[in-house]
């Protein structure tokens, strides 16, 4: 028994009309932050002015949160949000003193993305600093994540 025969041109109008009607969706690209792009200036009072270039933070045009936490205690003091530029440029004060360490994060809907830690020192230099323990390996370092022991909530601002 013999199926229906089909001419080249009409299998090749079946394969083109599957391609069109094919769409996909890409994946949606991490969020990332340079921190070469960033510096760091002290103010007159016990605070931080963190400028980032153009670059720094991608995607740009969303929400920052920088949360200082004081070296040796070890617990978030006290935390900022601002508007990245489109470019991914930003400025953004927050209290505290190169001794302290600086976290990142990028503000969703859903989930909150850690981007980095940093260190600033004397003369205005920003390095990478180690985050620390993340025990519930939810991607966000228990120096910020409201819940450490809690996988379902990494991410999240806790109310």
């Amino acid at each position: 028994m013999t199926g229906p025969r089909h001419s080249a041109a009409s299998l090749a109008w079946i394969a083109s009309a599957a391609l069109v009607s094919c769409t996909t969706t890409p994946l949606p690209i991490p969020p990332t932050i340079d921190p070469e792009s960033i510096g760091a200036m002290a103010t007159n009072g016990p605070s931080m002015v963190l400028t980032g270039r153009p670059g720094a933070i991608d995607p740009g045009g969303r929400t920052i949160r920088v949360t200082r936490v004081e070296q040796g205690w070890g617990v978030p003091a006290d935390f900022v949000e601002a508007e990245t530029a489109p470019d991914g440029s930003f400025e953004v004060e927050v209290p505290g003193t190169p001794a302290d360490l600086f976290y990142f994060e990028l503000l969703a809907d859903e989930e909150d993305v850690f981007l980095i830690a940093l260190a600033v020192q004397v003369d205005g230099t920003v390095l990478r600093a180690d985050p620390g323990p993340d025990r519930d390996d939810d991607g966000s370092p228990d120096a910020i994540d409201c819940a450490p022991d809690d996988p379902s909530r990494g991410g999240r601002r806790c109310r």
